[in-house]
């Protein structure tokens, strides 16, 4: 998974304007499969890259602005998704990660030691 993560990475930092990936989270647990796949959406429009995913999971694809599907080499679909429907869709998907960062804690405060104030 390490390798896969670090491979993905390589592919954002020269900020292509698309980047092809065939089944980028195949080896990876539904976990980080998911961590994965927000970090790659969450970059590519960041910095405005076209991203194109090859997968067989379903709910994967469903995050995606179109779904195109391909059976015996033929097109079989390809639908525009609503953008509705997506967001509906990524929430679902990314529930954990999502719900992650709105319980983060709040940034430390600096505070000063009561002693160390004086009244000069």
């Amino acid at each position: 998974g390490q390798q896969q993560r670090v491979g993905i990475a390589r592919a954002f930092v020269a900020k292509p304007k698309v980047i092809f990936a065939d089944e980028p989270t195949g080896n990876l647990d539904s976990s980080t499969t998911r961590q994965v796949l927000y970090r790659m959406l969450t970059m590519a429009k960041e910095n405005n890259i076209t991203f194109v995913m090859v997968t067989h999971e379903r709910d994967l694809a469903d995050v995606a602005d179109r779904v195109i599907t391909i059976r015996d080499g033929m097109v079989e679909s390809n639908i525009l998704l609503d953008e509705q429907e997506k967001a509906k869709k990524q929430a679902e998907l990314f529930k954990d990660i999502l719900e992650s960062k709105q319980e983060a804690p709040p940034e430390p405060q600096t505070t000063v030691p009561a002693d160390s104030i004086t009244d000069e």
